[in-house]
């Protein structure tokens, strides 16, 4: 960052956003003989010219210009004094006007949960600088891609504002553009569409839980409870619960004796938890969910609290070897629109199998 020209003094560091997103941010005084360009085209310039030789984690996603960098009295960097990232309102915001633009900023406002009423949206203002991050610019890129244009995750490193991403994807509108783009990227593993069976090599992650020879291992699982406010059709549920098993495979691994994954479990239960009374769940919950078999699976299960006839609750379990606290994003992002699909009447569709 010190090297561009551009850059008179500079400082990149993890910030904590509002959202409680954690951050690359730069923290950059501009050089001088820099020129007077708007900041928001002068910083996209550093971060596209810091792409071309960092790789994408390397590269900061929110930008601050200082007059200088606050400075402790040996001379080191105050990081302490250094202003958090936050969403500001902008005076001159563009409000989209194409339709592609309107759809790419519904989106962008509901991933990022902006409240239309709070912040006046402006299709110039960066994703990530908005609080976005990796995981969900991956949940982006599939919403883009049910619009019909093939976009990448890391597409958002180069058009990270609604105005360049709407302007690059109508470049993509014609069908040889796709192909050709697609052509022109051998370095992608292309995600199998099919769906997978058989063994499975472990990730590093699995190979490390493995190697603990936890004495429980078959509870090493996180559990999230939600309850139900509206009505709720079970049946629809549980074939959203399916389109997602089978949207992404990983779902439906075993670990056998010899620590090997295997794509073991073919479909989903949701299960039906029946209490006499509210206060009886916990309990419940704490007898259905006990009974995990890493051989046998299956390691995600879901079921319905059933009070007096009626689901109250909807309780998901998930062994860690299958799940994280941040991929649980990208699963209820997912059941949610498979469920929306479902009660609409159309067929379920979440986008191409993708690799990550």
């Amino acid at each position: 960052l010190l090297d561009l020209p551009q850059v008179g003094d500079a400082i990149a560091v993890i910030q904590t956003s509002e959202q409680g997103v954690q951050q690359l941010t730069a923290y950059v005084v501009k050089e001088s003989a820099s020129g007077s360009a708007p900041e928001q085209t002068w910083t996209a310039t550093l971060q596209t010219q810091l792409a071309k030789v960092l790789p994408d984690y390397m590269v900061p996603t929110v930008w601050l210009s200082l007059a200088e960098l606050p400075l402790l009295p040996n001379g080191k960097v105050d990081r302490e004094s250094l202003p958090p990232p936050r969403v500001l309102a902008c005076d001159n915001a563009v409000a989209p006007s194409t339709a592609l633009e309107k759809s790419l900023a519904e989106i962008w406002q509901q991933l990022l949960a902006l409240d239309p009423g709070v912040v006046e949206f402006n299709i110039d203002a960066t994703f990530f600088s908005l609080g976005g991050d990796s995981i969900m610019s991956l949940q982006l890129a599939g919403r883009v891609q049910q619009l019909g244009y093939p976009m990448q995750a890391r597409d958002l490193f180069r058009y990270h504002t609604v105005r360049l991403l709407a302007a690059y994807l109508e470049t993509l509108d014609d069908a040889a553009d796709v192909v050709d783009r697609f052509a022109l990227r051998p370095a992608l593993v292309k995600a199998d569409q099919a769906r997978l069976s058989g063994k499975c090599y472990p990730l590093p992650m699995h190979q490390w839980f493995v190697k603990q020879n936890f004495s429980e291992q078959h509870f090493w699982h996180q559990t999230l409870v939600f309850e139900i406010k509206e009505s709720l059709d079970a049946e629809l549920l549980r074939a959203a619960l399916e389109a997602v098993y089978q949207h992404h495979d990983g779902l439906r691994l075993t670990l056998d004796a010899d620590a090997c994954l295997q794509f073991g479990v073919q479909n989903v239960v949701l299960d039906s938890v029946y209490c006499a009374d509210r206060n009886d769940a916990a309990s419940e919950l704490n007898r259905w969910q006990s009974g995990w078999s890493l051989k046998r699976g299956p390691l995600l299960k879901a079921a319905l609290v059933v009070v007096q006839n009626r689901p109250v609750l909807f309780a998901l379990a998930a062994h860690h070897l299958l799940i994280d606290g941040v991929s649980w994003r990208i699963f209820l992002e997912d059941l949610h629109t498979a469920y929306g699909q479902s009660l609409q009447g159309v067929e379920v569709s979440l986008g191409p199998k993708s690799v990550s």
